[in-house]
């Protein structure tokens, strides 16, 4: 198994993280991205005050936190930052990828959509085509009409002579 080394300052909390050379680095537990946006999809997030006060926070309980994303937590009451982090490391990865899906289905999908479009008019000019020649063939039809009229007309005088 092979050793990473970690070192992480989240300065916006204050807190230091870090993995030492000693941590072993297994499978990753959060590699199905789409599971990780369902997890984040169903955790409920609680607004939370503590000892009265007006000052809250809007975050999921811990047992939530563990159970949707099966961490075992260092401390079943309290979620680590490095757990939190992690969590949405992994939740910024889900996006990026569903994203660049997205992306590659949009490209198909104005291929796809061009190429009807293209489609729909060689069809229109060969509809066009296909009303002129038979606009055509009308008139042929009448001028035969016309001229076999003629033929029964002087077959009949041919006939009186």
């Amino acid at each position: 198994m092979k050793t990473i080394t970690l070192f992480a300052i989240l300065s916006i909390v204050g807190f230091q993280v870090s993995a030492q050379k000693s941590d072993i680095k297994t499978a990753p537990v959060l590699s199905d991205l789409e599971n990780i946006l369902s997890a984040v999809v169903k955790m409920p997030i609680f607004q939370i005050t503590k000892d009265g006060s007006p000052v809250y926070h809007f975050e999921p309980t811990p047992v939530d936190f563990y159970t949707n994303f099966s961490i075992n937590g260092q401390f079943p009451d309290t979620i680590s930052v490095k757990d939190m982090a992690s969590v949405a490391l992994s939740a910024v990865k889900a996006l990026a990828q569903k994203t660049q899906e997205l992306s590659e289905n949009q490209k198909l999908l104005e291929q796809t959509v061009q190429r009807l479009n293209e489609t729909t008019e060689q069809a229109y000019k060969l509809a066009m085509q296909a009303n002129e020649i038979q606009v055509t063939l009308t008139n042929l039809q009448i001028k035969l009409t016309e001229s076999e009229a003629k033929i029964n007309a002087l077959e009949m005088q041919m006939k009186q002579k």
